[in-house]
């Protein structure tokens, strides 16, 4: 086992020259030397880091003491290395992060492009008339507009084969559809104009129909009219011998319900004179018994009434005298309706 100072294969001059690599940086991504200058120094610190590694494990394993030593020594080299191995690897990161950030943004610039042209390639698509009701006008305004688009190598890019495609398959969709929307409005336009020729000769068909079924109204009405005028005078006649007649009868009439009611109002009169002679002799006969029953009535009211101190006898009494008011007036119309 080795005994004394330990030793690394590092000197203190290679120590001291890596102390130097502090002064080391990379000004910007271009600087390409820069960034190999630090690279190469970070190298080779890292190569006396993993040496002076090495060899702390092969002089420990010796002994526990000796690793101590060992240990011991390898943490000094290591303070004095490790600020210099950080300080180099911050250098490499600041250009391998602008690297990086400069490749993703030139990625998503990509990706924007691709995707502004695949929608231009969609819009070009979307040049189509799926319905049969669009006016020509209006298909041939598309057509105009789908016409104007340049499929140029400066705007498709490597995607000009793909839009040219699109164009010309757009483009063949709606000269198909112009062409079937022209002939059915042609067709349309006649059809039209041929219900419009036969809506005339209806209209005029209809109209010397009417002149001719006028006429036939005009006959109809005059004959209805003479019709009406002897009818007129027909009833007129009937109606002057009905009345002549009613006249007759009513008089005759008139004459015997007069008798009848001078016979009925002679027999009234009789029996009303007999009614009040036989009420007038009946009342003669109630008359003193009305007068006892009057006279108890008010002998009722005039009952003198009890002194009480209580209030539920005060009640009883005022119920009782309600009572006896009620009976009298009950005897007075008993009375009167004798």
């Amino acid at each position: 086992m080795e005994t004394g100072v330990v030793k690394y294969d590092v000197t203190e001059a290679a120590l001291e020259k890596m102390q130097e690599y502090l002064e080391l940086t990379i000004t910007g991504i271009d600087d390409e030397a820069g960034f190999s200058l630090v690279h190469q120094a970070r190298m080779v610190v890292k190569g006396h880091r993993v040496a002076v590694e090495k060899r702390r494990k092969e002089l420990k394993a010796d002994a526990l003491e000796w690793g101590r030593k060992v240990d011991s020594e390898a943490k000094r080299l290591y303070g004095l290395m490790e600020p210099v191995e950080i300080h180099l690897q911050a250098e490499e990161d600041k250009v391998t992060k602008e690297k990086e950030t400069i490749k993703a943004e030139k990625a998503r610039k990509e990706k924007e492009r691709v995707e502004t042209i695949l929608c231009a390639i969609e819009k070009i698509k979307g040049f189509v008339v799926t319905s049969p009701t669009v006016p020509s006008g209006k298909i041939q305004a598309l057509i105009d507009e789908l016409v104007d688009i340049d499929v140029t190598k400066d705007v498709f890019q490597e995607f000009v084969e793909e839009a040219y495609i699109a164009k010309q398959s757009a483009l063949t969709g709606l000269v198909k559809a112009f062409e079937d929307r022209v002939t059915w409005e042609r067709a349309e336009g006649e059809r039209k104009a041929e219900a419009e020729r036969l809506a005339k000769e209806k209209k005029a068909q209809d109209a010397r129909e009417k002149a001719l079924a006028e006429e036939r109204a005009k006959m109809e009405a005059e004959k209805a009219e003479l019709e009406r005028a002897k009818k007129e005078e027909r009833e007129r006649q009937e109606r002057a011998e009905f009345e002549r007649k009613t006249r007759e009868e009513a008089k005759a009439r008139a004459e015997h319900e007069a008798k009848e009611k001078a016979d009925r109002e002679a027999k009234q009169a009789k029996r009303e004179a007999e009614c009040l002679a036989a009420e007038k002799a009946r009342q003669e006969v109630l008359r003193p018994d009305k007068e006892k029953l009057l006279a108890y009535a008010e002998k009722i009211l005039t009952i003198p009434e009890p002194l009480v101190k209580s209030d539920a006898a005060d009640r009883i009494i005022r119920d009782v005298k309600r009572g006896m008011k009620g009976i009298a007036a009950m005897i007075t119309k008993e009375v009167e309706a004798l």
